[in-house]
């Protein structure tokens, strides 16, 4: 397949329209020195955005701060996928687990209902709102998550970076200890 998507010589394409002289990727989504403007529907981790730091009017929004991603994720709600309905309150379910690259289990989360593929829905069709700081209060210590996978902008965090998370960050609605010892 990758014979058709390669052409060694500019000059064997014969219609000009089908010509793309300058491809620049993305520094967000460099992954591995090739460049991919067009993605198999379904696969869109493998999809390459093209640069737009020339462009300063279309990327006016900077990258989010990492703290503020985790802080986001603790205190807003996020989705998981299961087989299980959730019966009542206290009904518990079995999320969708997937494997990493490595064949490590994953916990799939994702950020918003919309951004769960066809691909997770035949598997475990629930889709079940929870607050963040729920689930990595939940996780074992062995598993890690991954956010939004399959998404371009989806990313993966290991069961040592869950544990980081859960030792530095707090929920908005969590006190410190400290304040819940009173005036000293």
């Amino acid at each position: 397949m990758e014979g058709l998507l390669v052409t060694p010589k500019l000059t064997q394409i014969k219609q000009s329209a089908e010509k793309i002289l300058i491809f620049e990727e993305d520094e967000r989504t460099i992954d591995d020195g090739n460049g991919s403007m067009y993605c198999i529907p379904g696969l869109y981790n493998y999809l390459n955005l093209l640069a737009l730091r020339h462009d300063t009017q279309a990327r006016k929004e900077p990258d989010a701060n990492p703290v503020d991603v985790i802080l986001a994720f603790l205190n807003n709600e996020v989705y998981i996928v299961s087989s299980d309905a959730l019966e009542g309150a206290d009904s518990q379910v079995e999320p969708l687990v997937l494997a990493n690259s490595s064949g490590n289990p994953v916990l799939a989360v994702f950020s918003h209902p919309s951004r769960v593929a066809e691909q997770y829905l035949e598997a475990a069709p629930n889709v079940l709102g929870t607050q963040g700081a729920a689930i990595l209060g939940n996780l074992g210590d062995d598993l890690g998550m991954v956010i939004n996978p399959g998404a371009a902008f989806g990313f993966e965090i290991d069961p040592e970076g869950v544990a980081n998370i859960r030792r530095d960050f707090k929920p908005a609605e969590e006190p410190d200890d400290a304040s819940q010892d009173g005036p000293a």
